[in-house]
């Protein structure tokens, strides 16, 4: 039996051992990093926490819609033992008596088959460090290779860097361009970096010049043996010594031979897509879904929760 829970009858403690187990688990549903990256969010749960789904909305106009918050790259259904399509269609049918529109990225596990005219492929890039270096390292492309020569010529070298230092470089570099990146969102992002490192659930990698300027970082979450970059960041100097290309080469050299995933989180973008391939990392498909839930007899308030104003 499904039920819809507030925020506050959530069983945290619960929540988060099924989040540890799920079979198809990802760190962006535990409810500590919920609580930070989503103002609010609310659950459905399956029988005795069996199953859960995520609910993090926004109100407008007295209007709930369903939507993606930012640095939680895949939600949905998280489960233990596998569930069949009408268990997940029925979470879908229980936000539509309580939501306007739904807008979301669901994890690779969580595809709806009768729901296919709803779903939007995803491309996300993982590299197994499941062998030695040099083995991982001959499947790395010629670009990338040159890259990594050019790198070495440089002299860069590995140190560290503070959350504030990581996120400043983001900051006056790709940050620039993203005009939803306002002082909330970095606060937030702060916040949760602070408090991965301290669940001992992530790192910063950093790389320098040899004039000790720093190039190249990035916050890597910890989790369900994956090694996520969650949030990369480099300057215009690293991008002509190739630092970003170094700091993911020393990262795989590090933990090679283990049974961590290194996970690009991404991308769609071509560009960032060919950067990630370089490195002999694989395709891993996960689902966007987007629905409006509101009567068709209602045009123009259906038109304050197109995508665009999402």
């Amino acid at each position: 039996m499904l039920r819809y829970y507030k925020h506050q009858e959530i069983d945290k403690e619960r929540w988060d051992q099924l989040i540890a187990e799920a079979g198809n688990g990802l760190p962006y549903a535990y409810s500590w990093y919920l609580d930070v990256v989503a103002a609010h969010w609310d659950a459905i749960v399956l029988g005795d926490y069996e199953a859960v789904m995520p609910i993090p909305y926004k109100q407008r106009f007295g209007l709930r819609q369903l939507y993606q918050p930012f640095f939680a790259q895949q939600l949905g259904v998280f489960y233990k033992i596998s569930i069949n399509e009408a268990q997940k269609e029925a979470f879908w049918k229980l936000i539509g008596t309580r939501y306007v529109r739904a807008h979301q990225f669901l994890n690779a596990g969580c595809h709806i088959a009768n729901q296919s005219q709803n779903l939007q492929p995803r491309v996300n890039y993982v590299l197994s460090l499941n062998r030695d270096h040099q083995e991982i390292r001959s499947g790395y492309s010629k670009n990338t290779r040159r890259n990594l020569r050019k790198a070495e010529l440089a002299g860069l070298q590995e140190g560290t860097a503070t959350v504030d230092q990581l996120i400043e470089l983001f900051r006056v570099t790709k940050g620039r361009q993203l005009e939803d990146f306002d002082q909330q969102v970095y606060a937030r992002l702060k916040r949760l970096i602070v408090l991965c490192i301290r669940e001992k659930k992530g790192e910063i990698k950093a790389i320098y010049s040899q004039e000790n300027e720093l190039l190249a970082a990035a916050f890597f979450l910890c989790s369900h043996g994956r090694m996520i970059d969650l949030f990369p960041a480099v300057s215009e100097e690293g991008r002509k010594k190739a630092a970003m290309f170094y700091l993911i080469d020393q990262l795989v050299q590090q933990h090679s031979e283990s049974s961590l995933l290194l996970d690009f989180e991404g991308s769609m973008v071509p560009g960032v897509a060919r950067f990630y391939r370089g490195f002999g990392a694989e395709v891993e498909t996960y689902w966007q879904i987007s629905r409006n839930l509101l009567p068709w007899r209602l045009p123009s308030i259906r038109n304050w929760f197109s995508p665009a104003k999402a």
